[in-house]
């Protein structure tokens, strides 16, 4: 609520939180993203881009999960469309030909979950760095707690796309 707020906002959205990490350094939360700001804020960089990565990550999360949802919408829909076979006998070249395209889709998209797997195994997190500084950014970021939760979420969605392919 200073001078800079609509600055602030261009750049970061509406503030989340903010906390101080040192004495001359603060980390802002916003709804677009972070900043780290202060004379020490390059020292920060490994831990900031292990938090970047995860972020990258879960928002591609949270938009592959809205793709696993429409595929099952489109699922259903063939399935009550082969259910209304006997109204239309043209259906059959239909229900084969969107068959074909989901189940295209599908594999596809179990690829890129386990690439998404993959990802998640390849980012490192930094070790906790041994100032003051560095110790409460890391303790803010929770790196090992958002890991764990886009694992779970992609674990979950491993196992939705099993259930839509059976």
């Amino acid at each position: 609520k200073g001078e800079y707020e609509n600055e602030l906002k261009q750049i970061l959205g509406d503030t989340r939180a903010a906390f101080d990490i040192s004495e001359h350094d603060t980390l802002v939360f916003g709804q677009n993203g972070l900043l780290v700001a202060g004379a020490n804020a390059r020292h920060h960089e490994p831990i900031l881009c292990s938090y970047i990565s995860f972020c990258a990550i879960d928002n591609f999360c949270r938009n592959f999960f809205v793709r696993l949802y429409l595929l099952l919408d489109d699922m259903n829909l063939l399935r009550k469309t082969m259910e209304a076979a006997d109204l239309d006998p043209n259906v059959i070249v239909k229900v084969n030909a969107a068959q074909m395209k989901l189940s295209r889709e599908l594999t596809m998209m179990e690829e890129i979950l386990a690439y998404q797997l993959e990802s998640l195994e390849t980012v490192e997190i930094p070790p906790e760095p041994p100032e003051q500084a560095g110790r409460t950014l890391y303790e803010r970021l929770q790196l090992h707690a958002y890991r764990s939760q886009i694992l779970n979420r992609t674990k979950d969605m491993k196992k939705n796309l099993g259930g839509a392919r059976h």
